[in-house]
């Protein structure tokens, strides 16, 4: 096979030879460490990416500041190349939303009990032993540790864009530019890609529903091309529904001058996640997700479980983030020490009907582009190179 070229400024921004980004997808409740650290994206996985030519994102909004400069030097042992940290920065918090937040935390056993007799319902159900519940929910509503973990990624070398794939704030994009860094701002309507936009964020990443984990409402086909009129020239990323060459393809005659894939690299097997979730990914139908705020609190497409199905049918509305983390934790501590696979919180976009097998991220990589080049060749995209050498 020839050189393959598919270039756009996304290229020369970030410093990497193909437009593709590996989502910074974050840790999970009743997930494993990998080594020390929660988190979704593992190290080998974003050196895997970045080494192919693309740019890979380490999902960090739970590391602790220590914790983010150990992966980032861990990462740095893999790759030359560079990569990103994405992190979470949550609108309007101040000094008091700590303490409310954590006054609430401790009452929601009173305030909410019926919440607790039905988690204590489940365990029964499922025969779920006690767990020594770990602090799975970082403090990421405290100014200063927020403030600590963004300080922490952008003084790291070899880190070259901070991604916020949920909730941007203007400050956030100040600091990160006075360290030289590039800003990539993850948005699901045309509202808040705007906003972000007037924040001065670098790239903008448009995010359709069909998209695992945090996912709005509106579809990438309907999103992308509207989020690439409201914000032009700031390029966008398009994600959600992006597993190989054809979607790639896709999104470029949609005007994203790059793409955001997550799904299909959480079956590499570089992945964090364990063989059990790989093979749900593999057993997976465009059908088998669904979008709930069980976890989080915030709208979630993930794989659909037992529990999904008990949540649903026991008409319980969510406390909101970051209350709901709260409340679950302890019940998906559970799941994790039982070692039910069937019951985990498994993320993933509906692109997963697409992964039939598990292989390395450069394979995965290379394939995506070889088809995306095959279908592109010859056509006439203003701002892309397309070429076969």
């Amino acid at each position: 096979m020839g050189r393959l070229i598919l270039r756009s400024c996304i290229c020369n921004m970030l410093g990497i030879e193909y437009p593709i980004l590996l989502a910074g997808m974050g840790a999970i409740p009743g997930m494993p460490k990998i080594g020390k650290f929660y988190t979704g994206t593992s190290i080998e996985l974003v050196a895997a990416v970045s080494n192919a030519g693309g740019f890979g994102v380490l999902g960090a909004a739970n590391l602790p500041p220590h914790d983010i400069i150990e992966a980032v030097d861990a990462i740095r042992t893999r790759t030359s190349k560079p990569f990103g940290i994405d992190l979470m920065f949550p609108v309007g918090i101040d000094s008091s939303t700590q303490t409310s937040i954590d006054s609430k935390k401790a009452n929601l056993p009173h305030t909410h009990k019926h919440y607790y007799d039905w988690i204590v319902n489940v365990k029964e159900k499922y025969k779920l032993p006690d767990a020594e519940l770990e602090n799975h929910v970082k403090q990421i509503w405290d100014p200063e540790y927020v403030r600590a973990q963004l300080d922490a990624a952008v003084n790291s070398k070899g880190v070259a864009a901070i991604c916020s794939g949920v909730g941007t704030s203007k400050w956030a994009v100040q600091r990160i530019h006075q360290a030289g860094k590039t800003s990539i701002s993850l948005v699901g309507n045309v509202r808040q890609a705007i906003a972000v936009a007037r924040m001065g964020t670098d790239i903008i990443v448009a995010q359709g529903t069909e998209a695992g984990g945090h996912t709005g409402k509106v579809g990438t086909l309907a999103l992308v091309p509207q989020v690439v009129d409201a914000v032009s020239p700031i390029p966008v990323l398009a994600a959600g529904g992006i597993g190989d060459g054809r979607g790639i393809a896709a999104a470029f005659t949609l005007g994203a001058r790059g793409v955001w894939v997550g799904t299909a690299f959480l079956a590499s097997q570089e992945s964090a996640f364990s063989e059990a979730y790989r093979q749900a990914l593999i057993d997976a139908t465009d059908s088998s997700t669904v979008v709930t705020d069980m976890f989080t609190g915030k709208t979630c497409r993930i794989q659909r479980t037992p529990l999904i199905d008990e949540w649903i049918e026991s008409k319980l509305t969510s406390l909101g983030m970051p209350l709901q983390n709260f409340l679950v934790a302890e019940l998906m501590a559970s799941v994790e020490k039982s070692g039910r696979n069937e019951l985990f919180f498994l993320p993933s976009g509906q692109v997963a009907g697409l992964i039939k097998k598990i292989r390395p991220a450069q394979e995965i990589f290379n394939d995506m582009m070889s088809e995306a080049v095959t279908i592109l060749d010859g056509c006439n995209l203003d701002g892309i190179t397309v070429a076969k050498s």
